[in-house]
């Protein structure tokens, strides 16, 4: 299956979101949201630290290469929305169209955790996956200290694979760490939701 050739429709709908590719024009959003999480992304994530946090016009370049991955289909980065605000980030962080299987990444913003958004765009995006791109294996990876990532794969039904030194690290931390690999191959059982793309 050629990347260039699979088609991503959007935008994506549940009942309180509205998702869509980060594209040009939306560095200023992104900027503002990552700017706003920095206390909690840095402790899973390598590319945004307090000392070194991104201008608008990084974000900007950001957003524009998140479309071009969109277009190449090597990776999709989707703003969440509720109305204009932007609330959080979901996508598709690796393909292996060989199979084909993806990897599912996300983050909340600050002020909008404990909302439901990330397992509503999980959710949403799985049952996209398999009924519209066709993914026939969907990850989940997380560190096994990050509950939180670890409770969206967990509320969504998604099985635990394995949990195994070194299939991710964290900011900071040069010895190997725990790893968490959630896996779904379908949508069955997955909580009801009404979405359109």
């Amino acid at each position: 299956m050629s990347p260039l050739l699979v088609d991503f429709p959007m935008p994506i709908k549940t009942p309180r979101l509205f998702m869509r590719q980060l594209t040009i024009g939306d560095g200023y959003k992104l900027n503002e949201a990552v700017v706003e999480t920095v206390d909690s992304l840095e402790q899973w994530v390598h590319w945004v630290r307090r000392d070194s946090l991104p201008s608008v016009i990084e974000s900007e370049e950001t957003a524009r290469r998140f479309h071009a991955d969109f277009i190449l289909g090597s990776r999709v980065t989707c703003g969440l929305f509720v109305g204009d605000n932007l609330v959080g980030v979901v996508g598709f962080v690796a393909f292996d169209w060989n199979i084909p299987s993806a990897e599912i990444g996300y983050w909340c913003r600050s002020t909008t955790q404990g909302n439901g958004y990330i397992t509503e765009a999980v959710n949403a995006l799985t049952r996209y996956a398999f009924d519209v791109i066709g993914i026939k294996r969907l990850l989940i990876i997380c560190d096994s200290e990050n509950s939180k990532s670890a409770a969206v794969a967990e509320r969504l039904g998604y099985k635990l694979e394995l949990e195994a030194l070194g299939i991710i690290n964290k900011p900071g931390h040069p010895e190997l760490r725990l790893g968490r690999q959630y896996v779904r191959f379908d949508t069955h059982g997955l909580p009801e939701l009404s979405v359109t793309w």
